[in-house]
């Protein structure tokens, strides 16, 4: 029980420490945020409250907000001999590209730390231990890595993930 708690609370307190650094410099530059549960009961998801524009009243952002996954949403990456896919319904699906193993879950993002975690598995996990807690990096445009957080999601060391072909 202590394992499970442990990495939670530590978690919760980098990213109160992260706040705190970040606070300052945040209320002049970028819009407040909102956290709000959904109905399902599901953990909350950080919203990005309405902001005066910056630019012309009419003009639209065409880029994803920050902090957000919402570019890797529905489609399927590739790092090696792992296909991973984020659904805006937040599961996963993670399948072997060279066997048939495969397992599907919820995955929760949270973008103070660049955390996303992956839980609640369905399928062959072989040996690997959920939730898998990794640490989100962008890697250029249109890909991203997966590093490991306190012994979690070693697997995916020194991978790219890439858009999967076809």
């Amino acid at each position: 029980m202590f394992r499970t708690i442990i990495p939670a609370v530590a978690l919760l307190v980098l990213a109160g420490c992260d706040e705190q650094k970040s606070s300052q410099a945040q209320k002049d530059t970028t819009p407040a945020t909102e956290t709000r549960v959904d109905d399902t009961g599901n953990a909350p998801r950080p919203e990005v409250a309405a902001a005066a524009p910056a630019t012309a009243p009419n003009a639209q952002a065409t880029a994803s907000p920050p902090g957000s996954l919402d570019a890797y949403q529905g489609r399927t990456f590739t790092a090696g001999p792992v296909s991973l896919r984020l659904d805006a319904d937040n599961s996963f699906r993670m399948d072997e590209t060279d066997g048939s193993r495969k397992v599907e879950g919820q995955w929760q993002f949270a973008p103070q730390s660049n955390l996303l975690v992956l839980s609640d598995p369905k399928g062959d996990t072989g040996t690997a231990r959920f939730p898998m807690r990794c640490h989100f990096q962008e890697s250029g445009a249109d890909a991203f890595r997966l590093g490991e957080t306190a012994g979690s999601c070693a697997r995916f060391k020194d991978m790219t993930f890439k858009p999967a072909a076809g």
